[in-house]
């Protein structure tokens, strides 16, 4: 399918509205605005796995074709970002698979990635950014996808559990433990008063 312009109704209709005039209505408009709405996200979960620009680009083709095959089957309108994710996932780590590669969760920063800092506060700026992707990356590779999908794409952690098949439970020990390390790993770069004790936000932790 190819994009079309912003549409403001469809731009603010819910996953479920745009997924029901899709299957019942044959709304192209509504699947396109469905794959506008979590493209550039689903490809930059699937390029932190891959790591490759042009593998990632034709991962998140698969992802969306399988993805729309499916829907008619799809009960769990609620979900379906996570669902999305857990598609492209799956599709990710097959081409891995097929290449004998490893996945690799959110490569570090470089200096391209920052650009060319053009003020002694902005070189110092972006030293703490590349010091915290660092941080991220030495990261155990499962505290590592946790931090990411959180903190970088926004899924609530009852979607990472679903999306990681690992307990809620044990998503949150991940967190935390992640939030852990990155504090004493940090501290003696950022300063105490740097790094938040909790960026995960405790009073909505399980949503």
């Amino acid at each position: 399918m190819s994009l079309s312009s912003s549409n403001p109704e469809l731009d603010s209709a819910s996953d479920r509205s745009l997924i029901e005039c899709y299957l019942g209505q044959g709304d192209d408009q509504a699947g396109e605005a469905l794959i506008q709405r979590h493209a550039k996200s689903v490809y930059r979960f699937v390029f932190s796995i891959l790591g490759n620009m042009e593998d990632s680009e034709d991962v998140c083709q698969q992802a969306f074709t399988r993805a729309f095959s499916a829907l008619p089957a799809y009960r769990d309108e609620d979900r379906f970002r996570s669902w999305l994710f857990r598609i492209a996932k799956n599709e990710a780590l097959g081409l891995l698979r097929k290449k004998g590669a490893r996945p690799q969760i959110e490569r570090e920063l470089s200096e391209q990635d920052l650009g060319a800092p053009s003020t002694a506060e902005e070189v110092q700026s972006r030293g703490s950014v590349a010091a915290i992707a660092s941080a991220v990356q030495e990261l155990p590779p499962a505290e590592r996808e946790v931090v990411f999908l959180r903190m970088r794409e926004g899924l609530s952690f009852r979607e990472i559990a679903e999306l990681t098949d690992a307990p809620l439970g044990t998503v949150l020990s991940r967190m935390s433990k992640a939030r852990e390390r990155l504090r004493k790993s940090l501290m003696p770069i950022l300063g105490a008063e740097s790094i938040p004790s909790n960026p995960s936000n405790s009073s909505n932790c399980h949503e």
